[in-house]
């Protein structure tokens, strides 16, 4: 990036103001300069309304680019903490790993420079809402590492798995979709957030795909993605999207994994409940 992410909505902030009262002063202003000239009656020919549309576009598009800016920062450390992280060498799944907490992180910074632009917006929080998930269906292997026992169903998930990716490539990320995300034609913190998120995630999926996973490292992303799934949803306003995309990162590692054998859910939930209360010291 050339300038600041910070920079970019700053300036966006500056356009909104325009908007919302600035443009409205400007032919007083200018009655009140000129009519001692005696021209003030051409504070009459301002066109307020083509200064306004001229603002507003300004203003979406440096919203656009803050939001881009601040989804390719950190994409970058995602790919990087991938590609750094053994992971045929992990050892068996102790804890939510930091992957998750640059993610979360992150995205509570964009948020909170965010909000200081688009005013009138409740936050959402970026804890874990409500009971712990269910497991995806992502979860669960499919072909020769499923039991004979459970043949059948094995047919079932990987269907399932083949409709997710279906899903998954059918998700849009064009950086006009957040605006005006939650109704009419006003930019929202949650729709920057999820456009963001959805990056971030398509980038993890394209990582997952590069990588090779030792059963135990396989464990480690499913523990990750699980903790994910528990926090982003109540954060973004496409949930379906989201889930879609961190299924795909199972999925994907899953096909790159030499041994894969999923942790039991009663495991995961405890590694996730120990992260839980660490974000809620953190933010206390």
């Amino acid at each position: 990036p050339t300038s600041q992410p910070s920079g970019m909505l700053l300036r966006a902030g500056l356009c909104l103001h325009m908007v919302t009262s600035g443009v409205h002063q400007v032919p007083a202003m200018l009655k009140a300069q000129l009519s001692s000239h005696g021209l003030g009656g051409a504070a009459l020919g301002f066109d307020s309304a083509s200064m306004l549309r001229e603002m507003q576009s300004a203003a979406d598009f440096l919203m656009e680019g803050f939001v881009e800016m601040q989804a390719q920062k950190l994409s970058w450390d995602v790919t990087k903490r991938m590609q750094s992280t053994d992971w045929l060498q992990c050892p068996a799944p102790r804890e939510v790993t930091h992957l998750v907490g640059l993610i979360l992180n992150e995205l509570r910074a964009t948020q909170m420079l965010a909000a200081q632009v688009v005013s009138g917006e409740a936050m959402r929080s970026m804890l874990p809402q409500g009971p712990f998930p269910a497991s995806s269906i992502a979860h669960m292997p499919q072909g020769p590492q499923s039991s004979s026992a459970r043949g059948r169903q094995g047919g079932s998930v990987a269907i399932q798995k083949d409709l997710q990716r279906m899903f998954a490539k059918k998700i849009t990320f064009a950086a006009t979709n957040f605006i005006g995300a939650g109704g009419g034609n006003k930019t929202t913190v949650a729709g920057m957030i999820t456009h963001v998120t959805k990056l971030t995630l398509k980038t993890l999926v394209e990582e997952a795909r590069l990588c090779t996973y030792s059963r135990h490292g396989y464990q480690q992303l499913q523990v990750d993605c699980a903790m994910m799934r528990w926090v982003l949803p109540g954060c973004v306003d496409d949930e379906g999207e989201v889930l879609s995309l961190l299924d795909e990162v199972l999925i994907s590692g899953q096909e790159r994994c030499n041994d894969c054998v999923p942790v039991d859910h009663p495991t995961i939930e405890g590694l996730c409940d120990a992260k839980r209360k660490e974000l809620l010291l953190a933010l206390a």
